[in-house]
């Protein structure tokens, strides 16, 4: 008889990450493809469909599934939209969550805290003292707090889209003369491949032009950081205030829950910069605390409490080291220009 797995999936919306646990915390297989978000992405289930095909012997083997997927839970027929492409896949017990909370789920673990997530987009997830996880891997304290997570249009402060948008919006400014920053504007440009003559004309081809907006402006947050972390004036500026608006999601969340100094903890891209995370744990007055296990791990740790596995602190270390050490077979699904970017 083959042995039993679980399926994790934490969906975003630049990448999307699937993966397989054995019953003794062992990672079998991961997945990686493009996003899966419904509210920017009319092909997403593409990917979606591409990573259930691939594990379709192994979908016969499942205990259960817990699936983290962008704006899950936010617009009613999107939600119903997400659940109804999980349920024609999968035949075996699953709960679908946004997946911010998977990325709560893989920092704390059921305990107490708040997690503030900047990938593509942004948005902090919160749960108050005497949270933890009871049968099925849910919490027991009351209803999850969650801020931000508006979208790109109003809101996503802080996100790697926030920054990419901004760093943009500068450089035009720079290119009009109404920002003395001719450097940062030139770096700008040449990250998006973009000849200096004739600036403003080759700009708005390139905006335009994307086959994915969100994730083409997204990925321009490395540069920035880069920028920034080598001095330019006008990059740390952008990234200081992408540390500000994030600051600002996790003391809102705080009061919130009525827990000034609640835990915090990150996910998510942005916080490769050296930039914010420290600017970060100096207005909170606190370092953040280290993530147990990855979104994907909080996914797959959520499906083994929720089958009724033996889901023990051993269990969470082998998790943990498995997928570390696995390495994503990537399904080139859908042409998005995102490869190879660490603030997406």
């Amino acid at each position: 008889m083959s042995e039993p797995l679980v399926l994790g999936l934490d969906g975003g919306g630049s990448k999307t990450l699937m993966a397989l646990a054995a019953r003794d915390g062992r990672v079998t297989r991961v997945l990686a493809s493009d996003g899966i978000n419904p509210l920017d992405a009319a092909h997403w289930r593409e990917p979606l469909d591409a990573m259930f095909e691939r594990l379709r012997v192994e979908l016969r083997k499942l205990d259960g599934a817990a699936l983290g997927m962008p704006g899950y839970g936010e617009v009613p027929h999107v939600s119903a939209a997400q659940a109804a492409a999980v349920g024609s896949r999968l035949g075996c017990p699953h709960s679908l969550h946004n997946d911010v909370e998977m990325a709560f789920d893989g920092a704390f673990l059921g305990q107490p805290g708040v997690l503030i997530l900047a990938g593509t987009g942004s948005m902090a997830w919160a749960q108050a003292q005497g949270s933890g996880p009871h049968e099925g891997g849910a919490h027991s304290g009351g209803p999850p707090i969650r801020v931000g997570g508006w979208g790109s249009a109003i809101g996503d402060e802080g996100s790697a889209f926030w920054i990419g948008r901004e760093a943009i919006a500068r450089t035009t400014r720079a290119l009009d003369g109404r920002l003395a920053a001719p450097e940062f504007a030139e770096a700008m440009l040449a990250a998006m491949r973009l000849p200096a003559t004739e600036a403003p004309a080759a700009l708005l081809g390139w905006y335009h032009s994307r086959p994915h907006i969100r994730s083409a402006v997204a990925a321009l947050a490395t540069t920035v950081d880069a920028l920034a972390a080598g001095g330019d004036v006008t990059a740390r500026s952008v990234m200081l205030q992408a540390a500000h608006h994030l600051s600002d999601h996790v003391e809102a969340a705080r009061r919130r829950i009525g827990q000034p100094d609640a835990a915090w903890s990150y996910a998510g891209g942005v916080f490769a910069s050296a930039v914010v995370c420290d600017s970060m744990a100096m207005r909170l007055g606190t370092a953040p605390r280290p993530a147990i296990l990855p979104p994907i791990g909080g996914a797959l740790w959520r499906a083994a409490c929720q089958a009724g596995w033996s889901v023990d602190a051993a269990w969470v270390a082998r998790l943990a080291a498995s997928l570390a050490a696995s390495v994503p077979e990537r399904l080139n699904v859908i042409d998005r220009e995102t490869e190879s970017r660490h603030l997406v």
